[in-house]
């Protein structure tokens, strides 16, 4: 298959999403083994990253209905990137919601040709950082 072949990128995008779900399921665990609870604020800091400036600032519009987004060109050429949070609000999320929100993000930043990255959650009264990439996965 050639790179421009619509199924080379339909399979990335799928194993992309894949690895996404399952750093959140092992995510979840540690963070309820670490004290965080259906009540414990959250804060979420999350990257996405495109070729097409005009569709990384389309998602990071899309994004700023709901969260702080901004556009950034990245340090490798011909990438840009949308770094986005829920800053200065806090979220709660109960079991299953994690998982929930991180299918949303991966289809938001595929249907702009774009590639949800990374996420770190943070809960500042318990003082824990769990950052998506300390999460090893098989996929």
């Amino acid at each position: 298959m050639k790179s421009d072949d619509p199924q080379v990128w339909t399979d990335y995008y799928q194993r992309k999403k894949a690895q996404r779900l399952e750093e959140a399921t092992a995510q979840w665990e540690r963070m309820r083994r670490a004290g965080v609870r259906v009540d414990t604020d959250l804060i979420i800091d999350f990257l996405m990253f495109g070729t097409s400036r005009e569709a990384v600032e389309a998602l990071a519009s899309q994004l700023s209905e709901n969260y702080q987004a901004e556009v950034l060109e990245d340090a490798r050429p011909g990438y840009w990137l949308v770094k986005a949070t829920t800053r200065p609000y806090a979220i709660t999320l109960g079991d299953g919601q994690l998982n929930a929100w991180v299918e949303f993000v991966a289809d938001v930043a595929q249907s702009h040709a774009c590639v949800f990255s990374t996420w770190k959650l943070e809960a500042p009264d318990l003082g824990q950082s769990f950052l998506s990439e300390q999460v090893e996965s098989a996929s």
